[in-house]
Parts: C-alpha cells; structure tokens; sequence
C-alpha cells in the first residue's frame, strides 16, 4: 500500500486496482485455474512488453485522474450484476436472498 500511495495511483486508502482484480478472479473463478492462471500470464506479458517497448510513458498522459474515475465506475456497473447475488445472498435454498 506504501508503494502505491508513493509511486503508483496515489489514492492511500482506496485500492481500486486491487478491487477490481479480486472481483474479476470472483468472476472467472468457475471457468478453472487455467483460465484465471492464462489470464494473468497475458496480462502480465502485455504489460511487460507495453512498459519495455517505452510505449506505456507515451499513453501516461491520457490516464488523468478524471479517466481513471470513470474506469472504475465502469468496473463497479460492469460487475455488478455478477456480484449482486452475492451481496444479498441469493442461494439454491434461499431464492429471495439468506435472512441477516
């Protein structure tokens, strides 16, 4: 969190990045490991190469604060409905949600 708030998005509470990877291995978590490992791989390959390739300091710029807002709101609408039974605990016993 330290290097975050230092050197990366510079929010010292809010974590969205890491929010936002939570809910999408949530999500992809019933297709198997080799779908949640694949994904990373590439992920992580395409970052690699976009940030060796000195292509990443080039589209730095675009990435403002206002951008990054609206990227993790469209995460939170995107997701929502995957997560929404969850929040409210919908289970094959429980139709209309798990009593508190």
């Amino acid at each position: 969190m330290i290097f975050q708030t230092l050197w990366g998005h510079r929010y010292p509470i809010l974590d969205g990045p890491a929010t936002a990877l939570l809910l999408s291995l949530l999500i992809l978590a019933p297709h198997g490991m080799r779908t949640i490992h694949g994904g990373m791989i590439t992920g992580g390959s395409f970052l690699v190469f976009l940030s060796l390739s000195g292509f990443m300091r080039s589209i730095e710029k675009l990435f403002t604060d206002n951008v990054i807002g609206v990227i993790f709101i469209l995460i939170a609408v995107t997701l929502f409905p995957y997560v929404s039974s969850i929040v409210i605990g919908l289970r094959p016993g429980f139709p209309s949600g798990e009593p508190g």
